[in-house]
This record gives C-alpha cells, structure tokens and sequence, in this order.
C-alpha cells in the first residue's frame, strides 16, 4: 500500500457515480399486468439505450425516487422526432399528484425544467403514438 499516491482508474462505458440521474433503476410503475399496447415502463429507466417503452395509447408510468427529492428538470428521450408531448405530474406520496407541466416539442430529445421536489414523477401521453414510437430514457434531475 502506498500514502499519498492517486491513482486514476478510468472504466470506459461505466456511468460515473453518484448518478445524476435520479431514476436509474428505480421502481416503476405500471408493473403486471400491463394495460394493452404498453411495454415495461422499466425500459425507460434501466440506463440502456438498446431498450424503450411503448407507452400505448395515453400511457401513463410512474417513478419512484426513493425519497422526497429536489427536481429540477424532468428529459424525455423519444425513439423517434413528431412524438406526441407528455404531461409531468408530480406526489410526495403516490396518491396526490399536482401537475408539474408538460414536455412539449417535435424532436426525440425534450426537456422540462421545475423548481419542485417530489418522490414521484409521472409522465403521461397526450394522444395517439406513431407506431414506431418508444421512450428510450426517461431522466429526473436535481
């Protein structure tokens, strides 16, 4: 063992911790059964770009951060531009959500950003999807 020596240990591909992302891995919801035309809403948050979640017609989903946190920007990543906007709701204990706003625009990557704290966020389709549309990552900030 050495003192006083730094060493730097770079892991190419690994995410740096701690996350900034407050909803890697965390628990969501729909579970099962799903409602039809809806995928895992996990997908989204599982820090995969190779996975995604199909909403369905007016999906909803639901993470649970954990703890109540502060909130600062809720990022929605579309597999596709021209995706319908989402509404973003917002509870300190699952049950009484208050609207937060909503993730509008045409592209694949959208953002809305809040000034709230909340231990779980909601997002939820306005509308019909494109066919081929499919959130690739769902991201809560601080």
């Amino acid at each position: 063992m050495s003192h006083g020596r730094e060493t730097t240990v770079r892991l190419h591909g690994a995410t740096a911790f701690p996350l900034d992302d407050l909803t890697l891995g965390r628990t969501v919801f729909p579970t099962s059964p799903l409602p039809s035309g809806m995928s895992d809403p996990a997908a989204a948050v599982d820090g995969d770009p190779a996975t995604a979640w199909r909403p369905g017609p007016d999906g909803r989903m639901v993470v649970d951060l954990g703890a109540r946190l502060p909130v600062r920007s809720v990022e929605v990543n579309w597999t596709v531009a021209g995706a319908p906007a989402l509404g973003v709701q917002v509870s300190d204990d699952g049950v009484n959500y208050r609207s937060a706003g909503r993730v509008d625009g045409r592209g694949r990557d959208r953002e809305l950003t809040l000034d709230t704290s909340a231990r779980y966020v909601a997002v939820q389709v306005d509308g019909r999807l494109p066919a081929d549309a499919r959130i690739a990552r769902l991201s809560v900030r601080r």
